[in-house]
């Protein structure tokens, strides 16, 4: 909530002056990207936008000149300004996680309440960025105004997707088995883990199917080993296979259905039973938690009883550990059933 207070046209005087201090978020970035449509990538954080090998991240010139709105909106004259004229000569760039200081001096009173303003914004360091001046018509009466909170922006990013990738990074990756990867999606998942040094792939499935998909995404998968499989039922039992003689550490799903990946995968004789019951785990990075989350069993157990409780819940207990939850970075939660 906040408690504005306009200052009105009569009660404004020659030399009247406020100013607003603002930093500058990669989130404001772009969130004015959004809200603008200018999607130039010398504004946008993480992005190259004029080829020379940097990040740029510079403020948009009008990023800037809405602070100046800011302080006219809310300071001076504040509530009930309307803006007529604004004229803006941009002497230098501003960045993410810069300071700016936006101020506003009243210099001339004239007819139908119309006020002019110097406006200037300058860096925290006293250097001018931004100069220019703004007629406004002020408000007739004095006002107190509140403001109550505004909708909450959340800027949908993964932050904590981000951190476990970082962390895995000096990881050697693991030899994983990819059931199926023979869809764009399935293959292009399997592709972008290994861009992140996550997993070595080995791509079990329809080699033409599979090639066919490399095609269509783009990819040169030349060097990655291929194991032919005329169906999916066969994919999975060769890929758990991998798993058993140690030469796959991990199975990844690809364009195969559930049902018949996890009966390879649950056979007694052939597959990868333990002691502990098989469960399933979302982990999820919500934006604006400050903590992953994970829930556990909404896939494979649809009526557990207390053992399989027990065991759904050690190894999501166990899968946090993998993921750091001594960091206080992650979150858990149990999907309640009664």
């Amino acid at each position: 909530m906040s408690h504005l207070k306009a200052t009105k046209f009569d009660a404004l005087e020659i030399g009247m002056t406020a100013s607003q201090t603002r930093l500058c978020r990669e989130d404001d970035l772009y969130i004015f990207a959004q809200s603008s449509g200018n999607l130039n990538p010398l504004h946008l954080p993480r992005e190259d936008g004029d080829g020379d090998g940097m990040v740029e991240a510079v403020a948009p010139e009008l990023w800037l000149g809405a602070l100046i709105s800011g302080v006219l909106g809310t300071l001076l004259p504040a509530p009930g300004t309307l803006c007529r004229r604004q004229s803006f000569e941009f002497l230098a760039e501003a960045f993410a996680a810069d300071t700016q200081v936006a101020s506003v001096t009243v210099v001339a009173k004239e007819a139908g309440r119309v006020v002019r303003l110097d406006t200037v914004v300058t860096r925290a360091d006293g250097q001018r960025i931004v100069q220019g001046q703004a007629d406004v018509i002020a408000p007739e009466d004095d006002r107190d105004i509140t403001i109550d909170a505004l909708p909450r922006l959340t800027v949908q990013r993964h932050p904590h997707f981000d951190l476990l990738l970082e962390q895995a990074e000096p990881l050697p990756p693991i030899q994983t088995a990819v059931v199926a990867a023979e869809g764009p999606n399935a293959l292009g998942g399997a592709l972008l883990a290994a861009d992140h040094t996550l997993i070595t792939p080995i791509l079990v499935g329809c080699r033409s199917k599979i090639l066919a998909a490399a095609q269509q995404i783009g990819r040169n998968i030349e060097g990655l080993e291929i194991i032919e499989a005329d169906t999916h039922a066969t994919a999975a039992r060769l890929a758990v296979e991998l798993v058993r003689a140690g030469r796959a550490k991990a199975l990844m799903k690809g364009r195969i259905h559930t049902d018949v990946h996890l009966e390879a995968v649950m056979s007694r004789a052939t597959g990868l039973r333990t002691r502990r019951r098989i469960s399933h785990v979302f982990v999820m990075d919500v934006p604006g938690m400050a903590h992953l989350l994970l829930i556990s069993d909404v896939v494979i157990n649809i009526a557990p009883d207390l053992v399989t409780k027990v065991d759904t819940m050690q190894n999501a207990i166990d899968l946090a550990h993998a993921l750091d939850w001594r960091s206080r970075r992650s979150g858990f939660c149990r999907r309640s059933r009664r």
